[in-house]
C-alpha cells in the first residue's frame, strides 16, 4: 500500500517537477541576458514557455483517453464504483504527472511577482490536493475522473499559454497581431466550451452524483474520509474558478476585445 510520501517521491512524480524547475531556472537565466521583449520579465516569459510542455502532454494523453481508451469508454457507462475506483495505467500516469506538474507551478507563481494572484495560487494548490488525494493510500483513485479534469480539459491551456505571453508582453502582441488574434480567439472558444460548459456538466452528470452514491451505500467510500470531503469541496471551488474565469473572458468578448485591440482594456478585463 503506497503512502503519500512514496506518491511525492515517485519517480514520474519528482522526473516532472525537477525537470520543469531546471527548465525554469535555465531559461529565466538565458531570457535575463540577450537583448528581447523577454528580457524584462525573464522569469514570467520562461513560466509560460516551460508550462507549454505539461500543457501539451496533458491535452494529448487525457483527449486519446477519454475519447479512445476502452477502459474508459466502458467507465463512461459503468457504475459509480467504475468510475470512482477502476483502475487505468494512464490515468495513473497523469495522476502523478499533475503532482509534479503543480509542484512546479505553485512554486513558480509563487515567485514570479507577475504570476502571484490569489485565485491562481489557490488553483494550483486546490489541484495539488486533489491529486494527492487521487493517490492517497489504497488507490489511486478517480482514475477516470483523472482523464478528463487532469488531461482533457487542458486543451483549453495550449492556447492560454500564448494568450498569456503575448499579454505579458505587449510589445510582442504588436509585431505579431494576427498571431495574437488566434489565440485569444482560440483560447476563448476552447476554455468556453470546455471549462464554463463541459467542465460543470461532468460535475453535475457523472461526479457529484457519484460521489453521492459513494456516501450513501455501505463500504462506498474506498478512500479515507478527508481525501472524499477534499474531492468535494475541490470540485465545487474548481468548478466555481472555472465560471469565474469564464465570466471574465466573457465580458471580454462582450467588449470587443477578443482581436487584442485594445491592449490595455483587455489585460485589466482578463486579469
Amino acid at each position: 500500500m503506497q503512502s503519500i510520501a512514496d506518491v511525492i517521491m515517485d519517480p514520474w512524480v519528482l522526473t516532472w517537477a525537477v525537470s520543469l524547475l531546471t527548465a525554469q531556472i535555465i531559461f529565466q537565466i538565458i531570457l535575463g541576458f540577450i537583448s528581447s521583449p523577454f528580457r524584462a520579465k525573464p522569469g514570467a516569459a520562461a513560466h509560460q514557455i516551460v508550462a507549454l510542455v505539461p500543457f501539451c502532454y496533458a491535452a494529448y494523453h487525457g483527449v486519446a483517453l477519454w475519447l479512445f481508451d476502452a477502459d474508459i469508454a466502458s467507465m463512461h457507462v459503468g457504475s459509480a464504483t467504475d468510475r470512482l475506483y477502476g483502475q487505468q495505467e494512464g490515468a495513473w500516469m497523469l495522476i502523478r504527472f499533475m503532482l509534479g506538474f503543480q509542484v512546479y507551478d505553485l512554486l513558480a507563481t509563487g515567485l514570479e511577482a507577475s504570476l502571484r494572484k490569489l485565485e491562481h495560487l489557490a488553483h494550483h494548490t486546490a489541484t495539488l490536493l486533489t491529486a494527492l488525494s487521487a493517490a492517497s493510500s489504497g488507490g489511486p483513485f478517480f482514475c477516470y475522473y483523472a482523464v478528463f479534469f487532469f488531461g482533457f480539459t487542458e486543451l483549453s491551456s495550449v492556447p492560454l499559454a500564448f494568450v498569456d505571453l503575448f499579454r505579458q508582453f505587449p510589445t510582442l502582441a504588436k509585431q505579431f497581431p494576427a498571431t495574437n488574434e488566434l489565440n485569444r480567439t482560440v483560447f476563448a472558444v476552447s476554455f468556453l466550451v470546455i471549462r464554463v460548459l463541459w467542465f460543470p456538466y461532468v460535475m453535475i452528470t457523472k461526479w457529484w452524483p457519484d460521489l453521492i452514491e459513494a456516501w450513501s451505500t455501505p463500504s462506498g467510500i474506498r478512500c479515507s474520509m478527508p481525501a472524499y470531503c477534499w474531492m468535494f469541496f475541490s470540485s465545487v471551488f474548481l468548478t466555481f474558478l472555472q465560471l469565474f474565469w469564464g465570466y471574465k473572458i466573457l465580458r471580454v468578448v462582450l467588449k470587443g476585445n477578443l482581436g487584442g485591440n485594445n491592449a490595455v482594456a483587455t489585460k485589466h478585463e482578463a486579469d
